[in-house]
């Protein structure tokens, strides 16, 4: 029997409820979304809250330009971090922020699942076979794949009209609702003459369930001392070449997963905590 996932109103109301005393005593905060049947638990060190909404339906279209937000009605939560960084408008190209997005691989009401949605199918099959490979080095699996004009070949849903770059602290992850992987990323439209800042670094997951019924992905707000807060600072400066890139990706992947901000291990504690009902 499918969920109770798409019936819902575009705009959700979160209903919150406290787990068992040692989540509470440990710093965790267990989030229950009732109308639409999984719940998460957080850590109250990093985050304010979780609040979900919904994207609507949108198919595939050449004529619509870049397929921003294509996919069946998903599931959005954001999460609200209690350290929030100055953002200068205008000035950085991407700057991080922090959600999680809960996608169904089904749609009943559409006859070609793969042509309505073909991002979210590739990505798919493109995650399905990274698991199975378990690289050592996300970076030099993708750029195997990868043709130097095209852009990296690497599942990142939902679909960014930019560049995946860095992808260090690679990971696979086995939960008890299915797999996934994570790793660090900013992104990148062309080349804007600097690398990895605090405003741009993000941890991404990218999972299925075991009944591979949901895609499970996450762009998640990180920091780290020894990254420059801005792109004013000397340190950011980078000519961006691939070799540049691979030092870069070779110095961020030496640091420790618990010297970030917040740590990784709790990222992948969080996202390994949801739970999907029946």
């Amino acid at each position: 029997m499918r969920r109770a996932f798409l019936c819902s109103a575009v705009v959700l109301t979160m209903a919150i409820r406290a787990s068992a005393g040692s989540n509470q005593q440990d710093g965790w905060i267990s989030v229950s979304f009732s109308n639409e049947n999984f719940s998460l638990s957080y850590p109250r060190k990093y985050y304010l809250d979780a609040k979900i909404h919904m994207l609507s339906k949108k198919i595939d279209s050449e004529e619509t330009g870049p397929p921003f937000n294509v996919g069946p009605a998903r599931y959005v939560i954001e999460l609200t971090p209690r350290k929030q960084e100055q953002r200068l408008s205008g000035r950085y190209y991407y700057p991080s922020y922090s959600v999680i997005y809960v996608t169904p691989l089904h749609d009943d009401t559409v006859a070609d699942f793969d042509k309505a949605y073909p991002g979210l199918s590739g990505n798919a099959r493109l995650l399905h076979q990274l698991l199975k490979d378990r690289p050592n080095d996300l970076y030099a699996w993708t750029a195997q794949r990868s043709a130097p004009s095209h852009g990296w070949i690497l599942p990142d849903e939902p679909f960014s009209n930019a560049g995946a770059l860095l992808l260090a602290r690679f990971r696979i992850i086995s939960s008890s609702w299915g797999d996934g992987c994570r790793f660090l990323t900013y992104y990148r439209n062309g080349k804007a003459g600097y690398g990895a800042t605090n405003q741009e670094l993000l941890y991404n997951f990218q999972g299925t369930t075991k009944r591979n019924d949901l895609y499970v992905s996450a762009r998640l707000a990180v920091r780290h001392d020894r990254l420059p807060d801005s792109i004013d600072d000397p340190r950011a400066a980078s000519d961006e070449t691939e070799q540049e890139q691979r030092a870069e990706h070779d110095r961020i992947d030496r640091w420790p997963d618990k010297s970030f901000y917040p740590p990784l291990t709790q990222l992948d504690s969080m996202m390994e905590s949801l739970q999907f009902m029946q």
